[in-house]
């Protein structure tokens, strides 16, 4: 997956230095034009440092995170005694070398 920004010319999405595949699909999320997007200097790091995990291929995939969210409610439900959050698939979601 990636993260790219474009604008829109003509009533379609230009997205500079990227090549799209026809046919590809893509999700687009839009901001309200009234709409402002601030971050702390920490905050814009983090989110920096972030995409730059995701661009080395340091993320868990939508299938694996259901894998993990399923092995943790299996968990749970086999150890209800265990308090929350000391079950071994729960903590960040980012998986450095998958």
């Amino acid at each position: 997956m990636k993260v790219a920004t474009g604008i829109v010319v003509d009533g379609k999405i230009v997205v500079e230095g990227e090549t799209l595949t026809d046919g590809s699909t893509v999700t687009v999320v839009l901001r309200e034009d009234d709409e402002e997007f601030e971050l702390t200097p920490e905050e814009e790091a983090g989110l920096l440092e972030s995409i730059a995990a995701i661009e080395r291929g340091e993320f868990v995939s939508g299938e694996q995170l259901l894998e993990r969210l399923a092995a943790s409610v299996e968990l749970s439900a086999r150890n209800p005694s265990l308090p929350a959050g000391s079950h071994p698939n729960r903590g960040g979601c980012r998986m450095v070398g998958a």
